[in-house]
């Protein structure tokens, strides 16, 4: 899961929508933009929004440790939250 504000002064916000595309392997790849967010203040301004996605994202991937999904299965888990 990449979380990134919009505004981050310390990774640039196209890097990190670079480096989401390319990770290729990940059973469910995530990004999560907060709108306005800087480096250090995206989990505030992404309030309750920003928790219930990373948490929603460490459940899934606890409950699916070591499990090897189908390909139909790892794109149903892709457009989850799109």
């Amino acid at each position: 899961m990449y979380v990134t504000g919009d505004k981050d002064e310390v990774v640039p916000f196209q890097q990190t929508l670079l480096l989401h595309k390319k990770s290729t392997k990940s059973i469910r790849k995530e990004i999560y933009v907060v709108s306005g967010g800087k480096h250090m203040n995206s989990w505030r301004m992404g309030g309750n929004t920003y928790w219930k996605k990373v948490v929603d994202f460490m459940k899934f991937c606890m409950e699916n440790e070591g499990v090897e999904l189908s390909k139909d299965e790892k794109a149903k888990a892709y457009f989850a939250d799109t």
